[in-house]
Order: C-alpha cells, then sequence, then structure tokens
C-alpha cells in the first residue's frame, strides 16, 4: 500500500484525531483539522497507515523559521475587495491572468503589507470558475514557494486564509478570526515536508485545513506559544521611512506603513487639503521596527469624510513625512 507520485502532483487529505466534520443538508460543510498532503514526483506515501513515507526530488524537511511574534490588528477582511490580499505577509501574482497559470508555473509572490502577519490572503477564492485553481494552488504556493529577495523584515507565511466573494470576516486585535460566510484555513506550522517544483506547484505535507462557516472562529495565534523567537535575527530598519498608503485612491480603508530605526515618540495625522486636522490615528511613543495603522476613512467623530484629497503626516520629534492620498465613496 505505499504509493509513488510520478507526475506533477497527487493531494490526500484524511480525518486526524481531532477533525471535527459537520455535513448538514443544504448547509456549507464544515471541516476543521483536517491533515494536507500534497505529495510531488518522487514523494512516497503509505495509504495504510496514511503516513509520508519519502520525499522525492522536490521535498525537503519543513521548519517553520519565525522572525518576529505576531501582532494583530483589528480589520475586516472583504472578501469581495482584491486589494485585501495586500494586508498579508505575501501577495500572490498571476492569480487571474490566464486560468492555467497555475498549471504553467506562472504564479509569482511579491511582498505584502505584513499587516496580518505570517499569512497569505486570497479573496474571491469561488468569484469566476475560470480561475478556481489558480487562486486554490495560489494560496498554497505562498506557504511554501521560493521567498529568497524578498524585504529583509519579512518572515515567511505559515498560514493561507481563503475568503468568500461574499464574505467580510473580521480579526480582533487578539488575533482572533470571525467567520462571515465562507472562510477556509490552510496552515503549515506542523507540516513536516513541504517544496514546489519545476513549474513551481506546491507540496505540503501533514499540513492542516479549515472549512469554517457562518460564526465560527478561529485563534490565529495558536502555534506561537512554544516557537522560540531569536532576537538576533530580527532586522531593525536603518533610517525612518513613510510610504505610500495602499491601496490608492482607497474605499473602505487603506494601509499606511512606515519604518522607525529606534524606540520614539510618534505622531501620525490626517488633514485635509486646507490643512484642517480630520483624524489622529498615532499619539504614543513607540517601539523600533516596521509599523502599520488602518485608516477607514473617518474624522475624529467617527464620521465618514467626505470625497478628496487627504495628506498624512509622522512626526517624530523634530522630523516629518507626508504623503497624499484619495479617499473614493
Amino acid at each position: 500500500m505505499i504509493g509513488t507520485v510520478h507526475g506533477e502532483m497527487v493531494t490526500i487529505i484524511h480525518q486526524s484525531d481531532s477533525s471535527e466534520i459537520q455535513c448538514i443538508a443544504n448547509e456549507p460543510p464544515r471541516f476543521t483539522d483536517i491533515v494536507f498532503n500534497q505529495l510531488l514526483d518522487g514523494d512516497q506515501y503509505n495509504l495504510s497507515t496514511r503516513e509520508f513515507v519519502g520525499a522525492g526530488s522536490w521535498s525537503e524537511p519543513f521548519d517553520p523559521d519565525i522572525m518576529t511574534q505576531p501582532v494583530f490588528t483589528e480589520m475586516t477582511l472583504n472578501g469581495s475587495e482584491d486589494s485585501i490580499a495586500n494586508f498579508g505577509q505575501y501577495v500572490i501574482t498571476g492569480l487571474t491572468e490566464n486560468e492555467n497559470n497555475w498549471w504553467y508555473g506562472d504564479l509569482g509572490i511579491q511582498d505584502g503589507n505584513g499587516l496580518v502577519p505570517h499569512t497569505v490572503i486570497i479573496p474571491k477564492i469561488w468569484n469566476e470558475y475560470d480561475y478556481f485553481p489558480n487562486r486554490i494552488i495560489g494560496g498554497e504556493f505562498g506557504v511554501v514557494g521560493e521567498n529568497s529577495g524578498f524585504s529583509a523584515y519579512q518572515d515567511q507565511p505559515f498560514r493561507t486564509i481563503y475568503l468568500d466573494d461574499n464574505c467580510e470576516s473580521t480579526i480582533s486585535d487578539d488575533g482572533i478570526l470571525i467567520v462571515n460566510n465562507l472562510t477556509y484555513v490552510l496552515d503549515v506550522f506542523e507540516a513536516t515536508h513541504s517544496g514546489t517544483n519545476n513549474d513551481n506547484m506546491p507540496g505540503i505535507i501533514s499540513g492542516r485545513l479549515h472549512f469554517l462557516i457562518e460564526g465560527d472562529t478561529f485563534d490565529l495565534t495558536t502555534h506561537y506559544d512554544f516557537v522560540e523567537t531569536d532576537e538576533s535575527q530580527i532586522q531593525i530598519p536603518e533610517i525612518i521611512e513613510l510610504f505610500q498608503n495602499y491601496p490608492n485612491p482607497f474605499n473602505p480603508m487603506t494601509v499606511i506603513s512606515y519604518d522607525l530605526p529606534k524606540s520614539t515618540y510618534v505622531s501620525l495625522i490626517i488633514y485635509d487639503l486646507k490643512g484642517n486636522e480630520i483624524r489622529t490615528l498615532v499619539n504614543e511613543n513607540q517601539i523600533q521596527g516596521k509599523r502599520s495603522v488602518i485608516w477607514k476613512g473617518q474624522n475624529n467623530e467617527g464620521k465618514q469624510v467626505p470625497t478628496g484629497v487627504y495628506f498624512y503626516v509622522l512626526n517624530i520629534i523634530d522630523y516629518s513625512l507626508s504623503h497624499k492620498m484619495v479617499y473614493i465613496k
């Protein structure tokens, strides 16, 4: 009962001792803690014992290397917005240019904002039939694909969040994901092997898959308690830098990121074209590192601002940086 893969890949999923499965007529299925194995050419798997028994040319031992502990920001993940993908650690490119990009190895990876740490986000998962494979394989590729050449501060993601086109799932600042409609989570924290072949097709051994439905909650902070952080690996920015917000123009929200080379007092304020203060986003002492904050187009009273051009200004003691952005209702 030992099978060997000959060709691109074979996917095997099965229950674990902690799996929960709910299948009710006329309702979406709920699967949690399902073992996910995607085998590449040469990999061997024992179908009787459900064990991986031999690695081919593409699969290598996998050990999560976490540079920074996660810091979560309260936000809504709108599955109908392409820009939501940029809130993840990496962004997968090539999802919609051609429905067969996954097959031809034309999916790519680029830096995201990292606002949802250690995560790849794939919105519109069921938006268009032809692109289903790109989005599904793209999310897998994001957690095991080649990550050389990225920003020095960037951690590798260990989780993919797939969002249904019509969902608005939320994340609390404690890292709790609350599901609206359909949200799927694939994580590789417990994976034993991973890799990609010449066509960038992903291999994952002993990942975990969760199909979550309306009202379910999922703790994104799990798997970190037993991971020790090597402080010497944390990359501290060398200069103060304020980045262009993304997306821009934006609606309903945008992310403003900046680098702090040392701990200091910081203020980040939104102004209109007349110089009137609209919203104070940050007004506190902050530790060194890469920081991000969300603006949802609201003033200090919590009311939506009108469509127009706004400026955001970063003040650090006697140093000031600014950029302009466009809010569109």
